[in-house]
């Protein structure tokens, strides 16, 4: 994180919390916390607009550098951690939605050491 950029202080002490507190904080309403955040922080480097997704997998929502505010997102990010199972069945619904909203389905995977690696993911028939 880029620490000395936002100040969090504690509601009833007024305590200033540091980047693990916070993301403790954070993790108990969203486990999911830490890797949203690698896979936002890695988009906006590339220079995209990252917004969230809508749930059911779908975890942000991009737009290709410039587009924000004139054109819809582009593309649909899940964000999945190495080695972690998932569901064809979820990929599948998610891909469903995606092409009848006429969007290109990302599937972000955050590496053992942190790094994010991306795959498109497509419809295909046998």
């Amino acid at each position: 994180m880029v620490e000395g950029w936002l100040e969090v202080l504690e509601e009833k002490s007024g305590k200033k919390l540091s980047v693990e507190e916070l993301l403790n904080v954070f993790s108990q309403k969203d486990k999911t916390v830490w890797s949203k955040y690698l896979v936002y922080r890695d988009l906006r480097a590339r220079g995209y607009v990252v917004k969230p997704g809508f749930g059911g997998g779908v975890d942000f929502r991009v737009y290709e550098r410039g587009t924000y505010g004139k054109e819809a997102a582009k593309f649909l990010i899940c964000n999945v951690f190495e080695g972690e199972p998932v569901s064809i069945k979820n990929l599948a619904d998610i891909l469903k939605i995606a092409g009848n909203m006429k969007k290109e389905v990302i599937i972000g995977v955050i590496e053992r050491r942190g790094e994010v690696v991306y795959y498109s993911l497509s419809k295909f028939n046998l």
